[in-house]
């Protein structure tokens, strides 16, 4: 780690790339993503901006963000969230569930974290082993799983959840949700086949017999369908349909697990960590960035927002 950290972002100023297909006829439909050939998608431009050490403050977040063990809302008032675990554990992740929340936390070990089910006043009422954050529909459906933690001696297969219903994936380990459009669940999976485990991507409408397709890159859509996020070898992309709009490449932005989360169609919220301190950076499609909170101690878990439902165009 670098004791001191240099911004720069890359402001590819385009247009968007008008390619059939680009953009669903369906508005419930997740974005298609783009083409990764070095022809459809655009490399960075030679405008690099480098960000003072002072960054420009901006408006409050819109959404309610988790700071410490708080859920602080956007006229500031504070929501306790009384997780079922004692020590400095975090909050990487935080969703709806009917009058309630979904959260996971950071108790990161080989390749599983915590997630509990919170009741509306932020009590914790259950607690289990995940991969990754809940994932959300278009209507407000919530899918995630409930994996087993092999150093604990718990040998049951995981389960895949879509609100009330559940399916058993047997004989796929190490699942993770890739993708959810509020009827069918894309994830990755490990399958053993000839003693030797391999990478597998699967369909499912839960429940329903697992269907493999091809592997999918898991791109982050905004409210309307408009615009997409990724990680990717360059950093951070803020894009739409084929064109990287922003581009952010720093160590800072992955130093947090919390992930990066729509605030609205144009603009995102992410954890920024420099030192010791973190913060809310604000980035906008069109390459401006600004910080939404104040500077903090710096923890693993960053900055959970809580996330909006993907909406539909015209909404």
């Amino acid at each position: 780690m670098h004791g001191r950290r240099q911004w720069s972002l890359s402001i590819l100023l385009v247009c968007a790339l008008a390619v059939a297909g680009c953009t669903p006829s369906d508005p419930a439909a997740p974005l298609a993503a783009p083409d990764e050939t070095p022809s459809a998608i655009d490399a960075p431009g030679d405008d690099e901006l480098t960000l003072p050490d002072v960054l420009p403050t901006g408006d409050r977040p819109r959404l309610p963000y988790v700071s410490g063990r708080d859920l602080v809302s956007p006229d500031g008032s504070r929501l306790r969230l009384a997780l079922a675990i004692r020590g400095p554990w975090g909050v990487t992740s935080i969703v709806r569930l009917r009058d309630g929340y979904l959260v996971t936390d950071d108790r990161y070990f080989e390749g599983t974290l915590g997630m509990q089910r919170l009741d509306a006043s932020g009590r914790s009422r259950d607690a289990w082993s995940t991969t990754g954050p809940a994932r959300l529909g278009p209507s407000g459906q919530v899918a995630w799983l409930r994996v087993p933690v092999p150093e604990a001696n718990q040998t049951w297969p995981a389960t895949l959840h879509v609100d009330g219903r559940s399916q058993e994936l047997r004989g796929h380990l190490d699942p993770r949700i890739v993708h959810f459009d509020g009827a069918l669940v894309v994830y990755s999976a490990l399958v053993v086949h000839k003693g030797r485990a391999r990478s597998r991507t699967f369909e499912t409408a839960v429940p329903g017999a697992p269907r493999r397709v091809p592997r999918r890159t898991e791109f982050f859509v905004s409210p309307r369908l408009r615009h997409w996020w990724r990680w990717s070898d360059d950093g951070l992309e803020v894009g739409r349909e084929n064109a990287v709009l922003v581009r952010l490449d720093d160590p800072a932005l992955g130093r947090a697990m919390a992930e990066p989360v729509w605030e609205d169609e144009r603009h995102l919220l992410v954890t920024v960590v420099r030192g010791r301190r973190q913060a809310l950076l604000r980035i906008g499609v069109d390459g401006d960035v600004e910080r939404a909170t104040p500077w903090s101690r710096a923890t693993p878990a960053g900055h959970a927002v809580l996330r909006r439902i993907t909406g539909t165009k015209g909404r």
